[in-house]
Parts: C-alpha cells; sequence; structure tokens
C-alpha cells in the first residue's frame, strides 16, 4: 500500500467529532509560523489564545481550581429549549461531599477565546440521546464569567435557588404524576377518585345488597375525597408556579449583552453511537447564506433547514458540535471555504 493509499484509507475511518478537532488543532499548531527569534512555545500560545476556555472551579472555601478547554461540553440529561439554557444548566451551582462535608460547587468562566466551541454530548447507557435540540444564532457568555462583580453573583445565587425551588416542584408533581405510568394512566388525584367510587360500590354489593362489605364508612371515605379534591386542586397550582419560577430563570440574565457571539458551523451526525455520517453547516457572514458540506459535495441550505428538527424517527440527524465567533471577530477571523469561479473574457 503507497502512502497516498494509507492516507486515504486513514481519512474515511470514522472519527468522533471531538477527535477531528483535536487533530485539526494539532495540525494548526504544526504550521503556524514562528518569529525570527524562535523561541518556543509561540504556537501553543497562539493556538491557546484562539481557541481554549479557561474555567474556574470554585468548591466551598477552598482555593480555586483552573483549567484550559477547547470546548464546553453540555450532557443533555434534560431537554433544554435553547444552547442558551444548556449552558446555564452546565454552570449551575451543585452539592459535592468533600472530606465529610457537604459543599458548594460551581464553574465560571476566567477568559473566552474568540472562536468558542460548544460539543454536544449524546451519549448514554441506552445509546446516542435522538432528541431534538434547539439552535440559536446569537449567544450571549457575560453571565457565566467569574463573578468579579458582586452583582452577577448575586444573579447566580438568585438563578441556585430558583432551581432548588424547581426541583422541590419536580418532586411535588412526581408524587402525583408518576403513578399515571403504573396505573392506566391515571395520576394519584385520579387514583384516589377511583378507589373512593369503588369503595362506595362495594359497600352496596356492586348492586347486590347480600354481597355488600361491611365497614366502608363516611368516616373513610370523606378523608380519601378531600385527598383527592387537595391533589386536584394542587396540580395547576404547581404548574403555574414551575412555569412562574422558570419564566424568572430564563429571563434574569437577558440585560446582559456584552459578551456577544454568533453561530458559525455545526457539525451533524446521522446514525449510532458505533457509527454513521457526519456533516458540516457554515455560516457566511458576509453573505448571510449557509452552506452545507457534505464529502465531496458543497451546496446552499436554508438556515430554517440547518435549525429545524430532522423528521426521521431512529438515527435522526443531530447538532453534535458548534463553533461560535465573537461578534466583533468575526470579519477578522472567518471566512468559509467557496468557490469563485472567474468568468471566462472574451478576447
Amino acid at each position: 500500500m503507497t502512502l497516498r493509499e494509507a492516507a486515504e484509507k486513514a481519512a474515511r475511518q470514522q472519527q468522533d467529532v471531538t477527535e477531528a478537532m483535536t487533530s485539526i488543532i494539532n495540525q494548526l499548531r504544526y504550521a503556524i509560523e514562528t518569529d525570527s527569534d524562535g523561541s518556543e512555545g509561540q504556537q501553543d500560545v497562539a493556538i491557546k489564545n484562539l481557541f481554549y476556555v479557561k474555567l474556574i472551579q470554585l468548591t466551598g472555601r477552598n482555593p480555586p481550581q483552573e483549567q484550559f478547554v477547547t470546548d464546553l461540553k453540555v450532557h443533555l440529561t434534560t431537554e433544554p429549549t435553547s444552547i442558551q439554557t444548556a449552558l446555564d444548566e452546565h454552570f449551575d451551582a451543585q452539592t459535592v461531599e468533600y472530606e465529610g462535608h457537604k459543599l458548594t460547587q460551581w464553574l465560571s468562566i476566567k477568559s473566552l477565546p474568540p472562536v468558542l466551541q460548544i460539543h454536544i454530548v449524546r451519549e448514554s447507557l441506552k445509546g446516542k440521546i435522538e432528541h431534538h435540540f434547539p439552535l440559536q444564532m446569537e449567544l450571549y457568555m457575560d453571565r457565566y464569567m467569574d463573578p468579579v462583580d458582586p452583582g452577577l453573583l448575586e444573579l447566580k445565587k438568585q438563578r441556585w435557588q430558583r432551581k432548588k425551588a424547581l426541583d422541590v416542584l419536580q418532586k411535588q408533581k412526581d408524587e402525583i404524576f408518576n403513578v399515571a405510568s403504573e396505573v392506566g394512566g391515571m395520576n394519584m388525584a385520579e387514583n384516589i377518585k377511583g378507589l373512593v367510587e369503588w369503595l362506595k360500590e362495594a359497600r352496596e354489593g356492586f348492586g347486590h345488597s347480600e354481597h355488600a362489605i361491611p365497614g366502608i364508612t363516611d368516616e373513610l371515605l370523606t378523608p380519601l375525597s378531600q385527598e383527592a379534591a387537595r391533589l386536584e386542586s394542587a396540580i395547576p397550582q404547581l404548574e403555574a408556579e414551575h412555569v412562574r419560577i422558570k419564566q424568572a430563570m430564563d429571563t434574569q440574565f437577558d440585560h446582559l449583552t456584552t459578551i456577544h457571539y454568533r453561530l458559525h458551523a455545526v457539525f451533524f451526525h446521522r446514525g449510532g453511537m458505533r457509527g454513521g455520517h457526519y456533516w458540516i453547516c457554515i455560516h457566511d457572514h458576509r453573505r448571510n447564506i449557509w452552506r452545507k458540506y457534505n464529502d465531496d459535495k458543497v451546496s446552499l441550505i436554508s438556515q430554517e433547514d440547518v435549525f429545524k428538527e430532522d423528521p426521521v424517527d431512529k438515527g435522526k440527524a443531530t447538532p453534535m458540535f458548534l463553533a461560535y465567533v465573537a461578534a466583533d471577530k468575526l470579519d477578522e477571523l472567518v471566512e468559509p471555504l467557496h468557490r469563485e469561479p472567474v468568468e471566462p473574457v472574451d478576447t
């Protein structure tokens, strides 16, 4: 096998999108020319400044831990309504055990690169998570920054308190609704009402007095009926409170729009965990058009088609990796690959 044949074979092998991006970043690193003084590490500095996010993790009063990452990983354990809400969950506080104590742990961003990469993690024990992930063109990162401003820290704490309140509401809703999947699709209130009706009929012997069951008194039935009524009235109240808190969480950072990014590219994948097919859609901001790069085919595609959910039930095309670029650096940093054929000139 020739070197060319070996290279072509390697290029055809399935690669995870993060592996492909790591390979590309390494190739860029090797391609960067150093200054004439030949000092070491110049390529690494250039790549880090362009692609790396500097994160800081705080756990209680322990010293902060810093790390550099090439992408932010968003895990689809829930069905977020947008990339912004998915990032909100990624940077939410959590309670961890540390040396026998329960401490609050949370991430924030110390510094951002002009090219921000987001990996949508779809792996699970049951296979690829295929539910639709809504994309958005504009992304604001102010809310995730290290809160040097006390006002930002206070907003973060408000969000965490609201998140805890939502968790409590969800547990209350689960107590009512989780029975539905086990007992004929009915919630707890409906089950208790059904039980009361059955007990009333049993007391009367189901139409045959000789089969009447003794001991079923109003003292037994009345509390059950009252509990069913309480649960029935609680359902809309819980739903309304859930909507109110969620709306407050979704809008509390809307005024923070200084650190602005625009969507530049979306990597798509069709298939399962063991294989499939990748392609990429790239936005040309100068012409305000999208192009789809699929193997050797390049075609125009509408933004609506880039953003919409794939109608396929199984093995659907899903966004796996996003590239955002700082809005004020678009002209400086990116220009999608495209053809500009020169028309022949008559002589």
